[in-house]
């Protein structure tokens, strides 16, 4: 399931905007928190350090994504019944019936 939502998430990310303001936000508080070191620093360790920003915000990013979308799906499940075909065709896509059985 780990590497359908990835797939979900890139795809995501690389064919809409819908990333765009929170990719737009995360930079401007990294640079915001980077203030002060970017004055002290040279230009190619405030770049290093930036990026090691940056790279834990991607990996928060798609996390969040992921967990979010399993929290939507459940709640969107309900009573977890099955004879509901959209909510069933995503559970099976997904692999999310590890939790308990379909019939």
């Amino acid at each position: 399931m780990q590497n359908e939502l990835e797939g979900l998430y890139n795809m995501l990310v690389s064919q809409t905007d819908i990333m765009k303001n929170v990719d737009e936000l995360v930079e401007k508080q990294i640079e915001h928190e980077l203030m002060q070191f970017k004055e002290l620093a040279t230009w190619s360790d405030y770049e290093c350090e930036r990026d090691k920003y940056m790279a834990v915000a991607e990996v928060a990013k798609k996390e969040s994504f992921m967990a979010g979308f399993n929290y939507a799906v459940r709640l969107l499940e309900g009573t977890h019944n099955p004879q509901n075909t959209f909510l069933f065709f995503i559970r099976k896509r997904l692999n999310l019936f590890h939790d308990f059985p379909v019939d």
